[in-house]
């Protein structure tokens, strides 16, 4: 895919990323979300008092999340069951 130059493209392309981002998380989907991230990424996940450090830490941390909450599910950054 290009790179967007015209700012209004640009933040259409970002929130096209962040949408594939939610679809993929309420999938649970990791290996969609691993494809989205630099193999170096750093993360600040909720709860935790340290970053998590690389695209492997992520995965392994999202894979601890989704076994003990599957009903977990995203909206736009937002957290939430997804039985309600």
């Amino acid at each position: 895919m290009a790179t967007p130059t015209h700012p209004s493209d640009r933040v259409a392309h970002v929130l096209s990323l962040m949408q594939e981002g939610d679809d993929a998380f309420n999938r649970h989907d990791i290996a969609a979300m691993n494809a989205a991230h630099h193999p170096d990424m750093i993360a600040h996940v909720t709860g935790s008092d340290t970053p998590t450090y690389g695209r492997a830490a992520l995965a392994a941390a999202l894979e601890g999340m989704f076994r003990i909450a599957v009903n977990l599910g995203s909206t736009r950054n937002r957290m939430k069951r997804r039985d309600r």
